[in-house]
């Protein structure tokens, strides 16, 4: 996996939030409004000590979230904080002293939350040149359809198991789209200043 092959060079440019350690006195105090997962990675790093993968740790969730809504709310959190944290350990980004961990991190946590701007720029740019080309025209008309069936999921697919590969199609539109919208609010928000302190976790039955 990628996280293997970052520890093998270095060490990690993320961590699942569930399971993770670091010594005690490598902890520093938590800004308000970051990924506290992602800042104690990064600022391990930053103290000139490795922060790696161990593939026989496992941790067990009940959910991760519990409808659209929540999804979005997570994503948009996340990423807001995730870009918060590496703004505060912008230093980590120069390649010149941290190596390959400074390019995993561009590549994984900044490039990676510019794609629903892409998208945006790819379906506009696309409108426009399938006035002047068929292949355009078709590139087009597949990302209407794409989008369509995210948008039509919830309302038709998901109560038709007649749809049958259409329905599983849609699913993954779905969820793609309700993924990269939630990006795309946290990437609104860090530009914006907007701060999320507080957050509540998914309960499942009260538990």
């Amino acid at each position: 996996t990628i996280r293997i092959l970052e520890s093998q060079a270095g060490s990690i440019s993320s961590n699942t939030g569930t399971l993770y350690a670091i010594r005690r006195e490598l902890f520093n105090p938590l800004p308000p409004a970051v990924t506290d997962d992602l800042y104690n990675c990064l600022s391990v790093v930053k103290q000139n000590y490795r922060f790696i993968f161990v593939p026989d740790a496992r941790s067990f969730t009940q959910a991760r979230s519990i409808g659209p809504a929540h999804e979005v709310g997570r994503r948009r959190r996340i990423v807001n904080g995730s870009l918060r944290s590496i703004c505060l350990m912008r230093e980590l980004l120069n390649p010149f002293k941290f190596g390959i961990f400074s390019i995993n991190l561009l590549n994984r946590n900044v490039i990676r939350r510019l794609l629903p701007v892409c998208l945006i720029m790819m379906f506009t740019s696309n409108l426009y040149l399938s006035f002047y080309s068929p292949w355009y025209k078709a590139m087009f008309l597949l990302q209407v359809a794409f989008y369509l069936s995210a948008l039509f999921y919830g309302t038709l697919f998901q109560k038709a198991s007649a749809f049958g590969g259409a329905a599983r199609i849609a699913a993954l539109a779905y969820y793609f789209c309700i993924g990269n919208y939630g990006t795309l609010l946290g990437l609104m928000d860090f530009i914006t200043g907007k701060q999320f302190v507080k957050w509540t976790s998914v309960r499942i039955n009260g538990k």
